[in-house]
């Protein structure tokens, strides 16, 4: 690994601790202010919603003549000023709910679009294409990047989401635990922001080129052209009320309504359905190219990760509020340490850092010689979306007994 990127893979792990302690402690936070537990678990889920919405304007960002290593730097820059905004405005002394929003909703939420998108791209843009083993040092790169995530997770959900709530005994009183627990996310996203500029005479200078071509342009315009036709038609609204169904899952999280939650489960179905039937056969498009066959993902990438996500995201939401019926407490005294909920989320981190080299390495190897055929990408997801609803079935078996 070289020394660029080890720069880069600094701003992913304290991205990943920043992004991580707020989006574990928020629901707390926001019920210490007098919101509900259904009201913060929806503006929780809507910080995630903006900070994965944004990554399509810092992806695109990224393509434009600003180019993707500046892309970077200025949403970084952004992405510290909203940890040390939201910091501030959990101090004691202000307990700004407003100055938390801009701080996690607006700036957080941007910067997390404009590194997710594009620092793995820029890493791996480190490794010279002409070097006889590039593959083998990409899924090297790969490997490490993504164990940074994890570790990223670990510190997040096993140090700072506790001191957070609970303090630091000795150190840290509880009721500044969110204010030091954001400071200390701020620091590590100042420091990676350093890092990245102090690597720049490392990076390959074949990295800082800028694309002068239109991205988007060529796939609206395409888009637009098959609007005579019925599948185009259908196309065009499922991609028209992807803006809409967002602005009404915010709408809905702010001002609770049982007929805005109606409407955006509408929305949700009607747009998911309109992309899968236009896309599923791409010809009205015309002859196959690039573009078309990026389209034919459509279908295959919105219900698998609609449906795993939805699985997924109960980790922030109800798994959190079910943990707070939970003793949690690390002895039995009144004074004792209790563990935040998001403490638990240690289990998908340290699950992805233990099981993923056995599950590549022995159990698909094994699972191929016994059915005598090599293992698809489909029998996979539907292995992982199968053992994510074993866990809510789990999980509802634990509130009925826990009710009982």
């Amino acid at each position: 690994m070289t020394l660029a990127i080890g720069f880069i893979m600094v701003i992913e792990l304290c991205e990943r601790v920043g992004y991580y302690t707020f989006q574990s402690t928020q629901k707390s936070w926001l019920q210490n202010q007098g919101y509900s537990n259904a009201s913060s678990s929806s503006m929780n889920q809507v910080f995630g919603l903006l900070s994965y919405v944004s990554c399509f304007f810092g992806g695109w960002l990224a393509e434009t003549p600003l180019g993707r290593y500046r892309t970077i730097m200025a949403l970084v820059a952004v992405y510290v000023a909203g940890c040390f905004l939201a910091a501030i405005a959990t101090h004691l002394g202000i307990e700004s709910v407003p100055l938390y929003f801009v701080g996690t909703f607006f700036l957080i939420a941007l910067g997390t679009g404009g590194i997710k998108p594009n620092v793995c791209t820029f890493g791996a843009d480190q490794i010279d294409p002409a070097l006889p083993d590039v593959d083998k040092r990409k899924e090297s790169f790969f490997m490490y990047f993504y164990l940074m995530i994890n570790v990223g997770c670990l510190i997040a959900f096993g140090f700072l989401a506790n001191v957070a709530t609970a303090g630091l005994p000795g150190l840290i009183l509880a009721d500044e635990g969110f204010f030091y627990a954001y400071m200390i996310s701020a620091g590590l996203m100042a420091f990676a922001l350093v890092a990245y500029i102090s690597g720049t005479p490392w990076y390959r200078k074949e990295s800082f080129q800028t694309n002068s071509k239109a991205v988007l342009g060529p796939c609206v315009h395409r888009l637009w052209a098959g609007r005579d036709h019925l599948l185009g038609k259908v196309a065009l609204a499922g991609w028209a009320l992807l803006p809409l169904l967002i602005i009404v899952s915010i709408v809905q999280a702010v001002l609770p309504s049982g007929a805005l939650t109606t409407v955006s489960l509408v929305l949700d179905v009607l747009c998911i359905g309109c992309l899968c039937i236009a896309h599923t056969d791409n010809r009205w498009l015309g002859e196959a190219d690039a573009m078309t066959k990026c389209l034919d993902a459509v279908p295959a990438i919105l219900v698998g990760n609609v449906t795993f996500n939805v699985l997924y995201n109960t980790m922030s939401s109800v798994f959190y509020s079910q943990s707070c019926q939970m003793d949690t407490r690390l002895g039995s005294g009144a004074d004792a340490m209790q563990l935040n909920g998001a403490f638990f989320n240690l289990g998908d981190a340290l699950a992805i850092i233990i099981f993923t080299p056995l599950i590549d390495r022995c159990f698909l190897p094994v699972a191929e010689w016994l059915a005598g055929r090599k293992i698809g990408y489909d029998l996979k997801i539907l292995t992982g979306i199968g053992f994510a609803m074993a866990a809510q079935a789990i999980a509802a078996l634990l509130e009925y007994f826990r009710k009982q």
